[in-house]
């Protein structure tokens, strides 16, 4: 499932749900579907936990695409096609 990253309101803190960033050491980082429809990993920084969503502190933009989940057999430049009931979930949120 893909995500939109977003905030609460306008001038809020962009939120992604705690499940899709993942670990590599001190480094905390993300699937970001591009407009080629291949995913690529961003690094990024990420602050404190709010009702089951992180705070991002850098590296993602508002209405991004991420992966939702992290799952680590998805790998950086496979495509993936999003399905129209994915599109419809993001759109909803």
């Amino acid at each position: 499932m893909f995500v939109t990253v977003r905030s609460g309101s306008e001038d809020g803190p962009l939120l992604i749900p705690a499940s899709a960033p993942f670990r590599n050491g001190a480094l905390a980082g993300v699937l970001v579907v591009g407009a080629d429809q291949r995913l690529t990993l961003r690094w990024i920084r990420i602050g404190r936990s709010v009702n089951g969503d992180v705070v991002v502190l850098g590296g993602l933009d508002r209405g991004e695409l991420v992966v939702g989940k992290y799952n680590p057999e998805l790998v950086e430049g496979i495509t993936v096609i999003k399905s129209p009931r994915a599109a419809e979930e993001v759109q909803k949120q």
